[in-house]
């Protein structure tokens, strides 16, 4: 397939991205979901993720429509691994007859298998070493780029403009509420406060905690508040 004018050829009105990550992997993919938004901004535009991704399509409405909830399946880790749900959440994206499925979940191979199975009428997405070949817009995955670069390559290889590489974070009403509840239970000083976020889903990705600790026990000494971030499991 001629990548190079996809979208604006097919011109796709129901677009579903599979991205069934955690936040900090949703949040590298924003500049390429900005792109896309910009190249289709009368597409529907749906993200196959995990259950708490209901808050980030809230917080990012102006480029996401709608979540699907990913069932999980044998390979994806990030929530219980089982295909138990596949079959008829396969025949339910089948029935939702797609224009566009868009494979941002990883480097291809399962992740490819799965999207292949939705009934899109293209596909997109990426391709591992020595993967075959697959029917779409792939391209091979960009491993030596950073995490944001990677899906702007996609977004560039079907057509989208990708100029605005920015990473944002909207905030809303009910986030300087939480953030005021904060402030008045922990006498945080916003000048003097610094985040440390020691927690990550893969042990490669960790640094060892007591070196946190002596960062931010240095950091304290020096006159800083410390916070630690992470989820209830971390």
């Amino acid at each position: 397939m001629n990548a190079g004018s996809f979208l604006a050829s097919a011109a796709p009105r129901r677009i579903a991205i599979f991205r069934a990550l955690q936040l900090g992997d949703m949040l590298c993919s924003v500049p390429a979901l900005r792109a896309l938004r910009a190249a289709s901004p009368q597409a529907h535009i749906a993200l196959i993720g995990l259950p708490w991704a209901q808050s980030f399509v809230e917080r990012y409405a102006d480029l996401v429509d709608e979540l699907i909830v990913f069932p999980g399946a044998e390979g994806f880790p990030e929530q219980r691994e089982s295909d138990e749900g596949l079959p008829a959440f396969r025949e339910w994206m089948r029935a939702q007859r797609f224009d566009l499925a868009i494979q941002l979940h990883g480097s291809g191979g399962i992740a490819n298998d799965l999207l292949l199975q939705f009934g899109a009428s293209a596909h997109a997405g990426f391709v591992q070493p020595h993967e075959r070949p697959r029917d779409g817009v792939f391209i091979d995955w960009p491993d030596d780029l950073p995490e944001p670069e990677r899906y702007l390559a996609l977004m560039s290889a079907l057509g989208a403009e990708t100029t605005d590489r920015r990473l944002s974070f909207p905030l809303c009403e009910r986030d300087g509420d939480e953030y005021a509840s904060l402030v008045a239970a922990h006498g945080i000083e916003a000048q003097r406060l610094v985040l440390v976020h020691p927690g990550a889903q893969l042990p490669s990705r960790r640094w060892p905690a007591e070196r946190f600790a002596e960062v931010a026990d240095r950091l304290a000494a020096d006159g800083w508040q410390i916070a630690i971030t992470g989820t209830a499991a971390e």
